[in-house]
């Protein structure tokens, strides 16, 4: 269960736990959730000062990075400005370095707040989003600019799948195109997620293409979150078969249980990328959603009349209510850790963090979720300065 355990009504928290029990049983619902009925038990709750953890974590950080070398931040220095600048550094930032670790960091900190940091992010999410220019009157740089816009003025990135305004070339705040008016947007938008570029570049059979490059994106994997226990096989349609088996090896159901459900929210907006609830039924127009063989689709392909879509338990009627919960996860702060570590060492993205960078990945949330910050942490880490 996501969160720790269900024990008959008492819910044991996964940190600081003890649970003594004489008798047990154990079961695994319809929707995957594991319940614990307790015949005797005595739970004992510890509490953790993780403000306690995290200090005594720092100070042992600070003694290990008062005994970093000058040529080995100069070398960090270099591998940084590189992955972010696309450039050497200059000789006076060099010069900078040997002074120390202070000196070090404030020119880590200047390069952040520099216009070469925002140039060199567009190209990188340019590659990560997959698209750039322009195609049938679509800016296909919205993902990307809003990625440069979040991150160079040091705001939250959970933003790039939350946020309600779109961003031209320039950064300069516009209307998305997706929809409408703006009270429409604000009331709907999901930053990337419900951009023109987006939604038209991966439109697709069901859906099933916008929600995997969902997970890809903002999860780092192409598969669902295995912890959401997402619909029964009661629940999805039907009319799709070898969706429902639970006889194939791997099991179709362990992906479309949570898969369908996400697909089911996109059949709001059309083919084209455009907000649409009454789409021209016609697939030769260009806007309703289509089957694999090319027919007209509805959300009925996907979940049964009257089921809800939902994402770890709770209905979301919405790309916006999903992507809310959504920037919430683990999954989410995990693959933003990740993509970040990666990019300064020049590995695929899709490559786990190594166990010595894990405390990047746990300290996104202290970070506030702000790039310059976790970018800055990563060039200060013994793991990288000393990778």
């Amino acid at each position: 269960m996501h969160g720790g355990l269900r024990l008959a009504g008492v819910t044991a928290g996964i940190f600081g736990a003890t649970v003594v029990l004489t008798g047990c049983t154990y079961r695994v619902d319809k929707k995957g959730v594991e319940e614990i009925s307790l015949s005797s038990a005595a739970v004992v709750v510890q509490s953790v000062d993780f403000e306690a953890v995290r200090a005594t974590n720092v100070v042992g950080l600070a003694k290990v990075q008062n005994t970093y070398s000058k040529p080995e931040l100069e070398k960090a220095l270099r591998v940084f400005s590189q992955a972010l600048l696309r450039r050497d550094p200059r000789a006076e930032e060099l010069n900078q370095v040997g002074l120390g670790l202070d000196a070090y960091s404030r020119v880590v900190e200047g390069m952040l707040q520099s216009d070469e940091f925002g140039e060199g992010l567009r190209s990188y999410f340019k590659n990560v989003f997959q698209m750039t220019g322009a195609e049938s009157g679509i800016n296909l740089d919205e993902p990307s600019n809003l990625a440069v816009f979040l991150a160079s003025n040091d705001l939250d990135f959970r933003g790039i799948i939350t946020a309600t305004d779109c961003y031209d070339n320039d950064l300069k705040p516009i209307l998305c195109t997706s929809f409408s008016t703006d009270a429409e947007a604000k009331k709907l938008a999901a930053g990337v997620l419900t951009t023109r570029a987006f939604l038209s570049k991966w439109a697709s059979a069901f859906n099933f293409r916008r929600v995997s490059k969902t997970f890809s994106l903002f999860a780092c994997s192409e598969y669902p979150d295995t912890r959401d226990q997402g619909l029964t096989v009661e629940e999805i349609s039907d009319k799709i078969k070898p969706f429902n088996s639970t006889t194939q090896t791997p099991v179709c159901y362990s992906c479309h249980r949570s898969m369908n459900p996400r697909a089911a929210l996109f059949y709001q907006f059309d083919r084209k990328g455009k907000f649409n609830l009454n789409p021209n039924p016609s697939p030769a127009a260009g806007e309703v959603t289509v089957t694999d063989t090319g027919s007209a689709s509805n959300i009925e392909d996907v979940l049964k009349p009257g089921v809800k879509s939902i994402y770890h338990g709770r209905v979301v009627t919405s790309v916006r209510e999903y992507a809310l919960e959504f920037s919430k996860s683990q999954l989410f702060r995990d693959c933003l850790a990740q993509r970040m570590v990666n990019l300064m060492l020049g590995r695929p993205a899709s490559q786990r963090m190594s166990p010595e960078m894990q405390d990047v990945r746990d300290n996104v949330e202290y970070n506030e979720f702000k790039i310059r910050r976790i970018l800055h942490e990563i060039a200060l880490h013994p793991g990288f300065v000393r990778r």
